[in-house]
Parts: C-alpha cells; structure tokens; sequence
C-alpha cells in the first residue's frame, strides 16, 4: 500500500473513541458497534527508522559480516519500494528484533533473503513469523512460488516448519573474495581455472521452495512495522 493511503488509513483509525497503538499497530475501536468494518487494526505507516532498525539487526544477526550504513538502509527501502516486502518484529522498548526481506515477483517467483534474528531473541518464533509474512505477502500479489537459501539445518527446520521444501543446491565459486559463480553458470576470469587450487573456495548453499498453496494459511500471520 502506498505510504499516503496508509497514513490516511492510521489518521482516520485514531479518530476511533477507543483508538490505541500496539506493537507498531493502530487499533481503532468504537464500542458503539462491533462492525469488523469499524473495528479493526492497521500497521503504521513505514519510516525511514523503520529499515535502519531492521538493517542494524540484520548485520548483528549475521555475525558482524557487514557494518549497518545508511545504503543498507536504503537498499531495503527499495526493496519495498520496487514492490518486494520488508516485514521486521519490534523489540520489547523498540528497535528490531529480527527481520527479512523478499523480493518483488520474477517470472513468477520471488525470493527471500535476509531472514535473520537477533541471538538473544532466537527460539521465540520471531524467523518463522518474519519468513512467512513477506511470502505470504508475495502470494497476494501473484507469486506463484518463493525461494530461498538455507546455511545450516537450524534455519532449515524454522523454513519447513512454514511450507518451504527443498528444491536443490546452489554452488557459489570465488576467489579472492571476489563471487564468480552464480546460479546455473560459473564465470571464470581469463588466465584463472576453478582447478588451480589456490585461493579458490567452493561453497554448496540448500536452496528451498514453496508453492502459494504451501503458506496460504500463514498470510494472516502479524510482522509489526514495515506496510505492504
């Protein structure tokens, strides 16, 4: 939803009687009714604090493999922007507690990246909630499939347990900190060869998938902050 519509949304909800906000939630409720129509919640509107929070997490989350920066921020930004989704979990006082991002719809398929969660916020389903609700958003507008990578079987238990399957490997080839290799091909520079050895490293990543009838019961699942 663009970001006018949602602040009009937010705005006419705060007129309610009763209206209040909970974990980046507008809940506008007038006890003179019990329409659905009238009573219901809405999530604020998305703010530039909102991708910074989510980007810092991001990079704790992942070990420190990338400083947060204004350009993470942003990038993230984008990605909702270009019609992706960023769904992140407040933290108890603010901030992020965990997040990801999915990407806009490709021939049909979107991908999931960036599912992280802070450590000491693991084990309370924070990754099962924030992978299903960008998915589950993709398949609203179209999707017919989401993909994503997994690194260790710890993140693919979260994966299967909301619909995902595996659906191959992917083989990443680099060297000298430089990535070659993507996807079906491998490019290989002139004058090198994967074969020579030094300083190359191969790295197989599980790649899963699921179908929009896989999490067509998680679209319903709350990801407080940024808006569809």
């Amino acid at each position: 939803m663009r970001a006018d519509v949602q602040s009009s949304a937010v705005a006419r909800l705060l007129r309610r009687p009763a209206a209040c906000e909970v974990g980046g939630f507008v809940v506008g409720f007038d006890p003179s009714t019990t329409s659905p129509y009238v009573n219901y919640a809405t999530p604020f509107p998305h703010a530039e604090a909102d991708y910074t929070a989510v980007d810092i997490a991001l990079a704790e989350a992942f070990g420190g493999g990338w400083e947060p920066s204004p350009e993470g921020a942003a990038r993230l930004r984008r990605a909702e922007e270009s019609g992706g989704a960023v769904r992140f979990v407040r933290a108890p006082g603010g901030g992020c507690a965990g997040g990801a991002l999915c990407s806009a719809p490709a021939e049909g398929t979107a991908e999931m990246a960036g599912v992280g969660t802070l450590p000491r916020y693991r084990g309370r389903g924070i990754a099962a909630t924030v992978t299903s609700a960008p998915a589950g958003t993709m398949f609203g507008r179209g999707a017919e499939s989401v993909w994503l990578e997994c690194s260790g079987e710890g993140s693919r238990r979260v994966y299967e347990r909301v619909g995902f399957r595996p659906g191959g490997t992917r083989l990443y080839v680099s060297l000298e900190g430089y990535l070659l290799g993507r996807g079906d091909g491998i490019h290989v520079p002139a004058g090198s060869h994967p074969s020579s050895g030094k300083g190359w490293s191969l790295t197989k990543r599980r790649i899963s998938s699921v179908r929009a009838a896989g999490l067509s019961s998680w679209t319903s699942v709350r990801a407080s902050g940024i808006s569809a």
